[in-house]
């Protein structure tokens, strides 16, 4: 409502700032790899995210608890554990592939896939505090299982199975990198079946229409206090938000 319905463009969040500077450093690997059939230097490769910081870090609005310097040096970390942790091990086949999905009764959908691999897979890279692995009796990780789809995000599932909608690929993995106190990554491979797929696209007829309504009737619109996402730390719009309603 507040971004396309009244025009206004929230600031940044920090941790939107550390997700696009960390991508933009994969994404000058791949190309490189892509491009080039080598592999950037890692100083190369962490230029690109610091780049990327200083083109956006005025554009965000940092929380009082929050020290633009330290993020970007905790980013840099992230970076280069993924840089040792897989980074070097995709072979890109494309390399933020444009998606679209077209589907009677909904919003055009565009979306841009960071890397599909030539195994024929796409991979999606996140950083994050939320842990997505789990841990043995002795607090070791232990690889993710499907039976353990309940403690995954939702949000990146969903995305996923929209992925898979646009291109028909089947076989995703998703390496996250976990912001602990020393950084972790882990891959988690998954298979989006028929049924994730429909489910996405019954989703985004759905989420058009009440798109649709919210436009027609702005008064309509109703705020998703129980999402996670539902905080100052990650939604531009959360005091306005909290005023209007």
């Amino acid at each position: 409502k507040y971004r396309y319905i009244h025009g206004l463009k929230a600031p940044g969040s920090a941790a939107t700032l550390i997700g696009h500077s960390f991508d933009e450093g994969c994404q000058s690997q791949f190309y490189e790899r892509l491009q080039n059939e080598a592999d950037k230097p890692l100083p190369d490769i962490l230029g690109a995210f610091e780049t990327a910081w200083d083109a956006e870090k005025d554009n965000v609005e940092f929380q009082f608890d929050e020290n633009p310097g330290e993020l970007r040096d905790e980013g840099i970390v992230l970076l280069r554990t993924y840089h040792g942790g897989g980074l070097l091990d995709i072979q890109p086949e494309s390399v933020q592939k444009e998606i679209k999905i077209e589907q009677e009764g909904a919003l055009k959908c565009i979306g841009f896939i960071d890397v599909i691999d030539k195994r024929g897979i796409i991979i999606d890279q996140k950083t994050t505090k939320k842990s997505q692995y789990i841990k043995d009796d002795d607090k070791n990780i232990v690889p993710w299982k499907e039976s353990n789809v309940g403690e995954w995000q939702s949000d990146t599932f969903n995305q996923m199975s929209i992925y898979s909608l646009a291109t028909g690929i089947k076989n995703i993995e998703v390496d996250y990198v976990y912001k602990l106190k020393t950084p972790v990554v882990q891959k988690i491979d998954i298979v989006i079946t028929d049924a994730d797929r429909n489910y996405a696209g019954r989703q985004i007829v759905r989420v058009s229409k009440a798109c649709a309504a919210i436009r027609e009737h702005p008064e309509t619109a109703v705020p998703n206090r129980g999402n996670r996402l539902c905080s100052p730390r990650f939604c531009g719009y959360w005091e306005r938000c909290h005023r209007d309603y």
